[in-house]
């Protein structure tokens, strides 16, 4: 969340799963063994308007199958994980727009 190449991928990431919002896409941040402090401070002077979820204890490491960051976890509906994505990703455009477009698709399908 404070630095690395999870705070590069998310300024295209949160405008783009914005516009996907109103066809049913969430969009939560969990920042992994960092402080309130260091977080609020990250949101703050970086302008995300999205939910942070702290994991100071990084619980969702093992929960997610974290390996590197920045990592994308992709839930369905009912919270099932459907998949990871490892490393930065060009989620506005390309195989990540796909992917998610596909994914939303399903979900208004089921």
């Amino acid at each position: 969340m404070a630095g690395g190449p999870g705070a590069r991928e998310l300024p295209s990431l949160i405008p783009f799963a914005k516009t996907l919002g109103a066809q049913g896409l969430s969009l939560v941040l969990i920042s992994i063994g960092e402080d309130r402090a260091t977080v609020e401070r990250a949101v703050r002077e970086r302008g995300y308007d999205v939910p942070v979820l702290l994991d100071p204890d990084s619980q969702s490491v093992r929960v997610f199958g974290v390996r590197a960051p920045p990592t994308v976890a992709l839930l369905g509906r009912r919270g099932a994980l459907l998949g990871t994505a490892i490393g930065p990703r060009p989620w506005s455009a390309g195989d990540g727009q796909t992917l998610l477009q596909a994914l939303l698709a399903c979900k208004r399908q089921s």
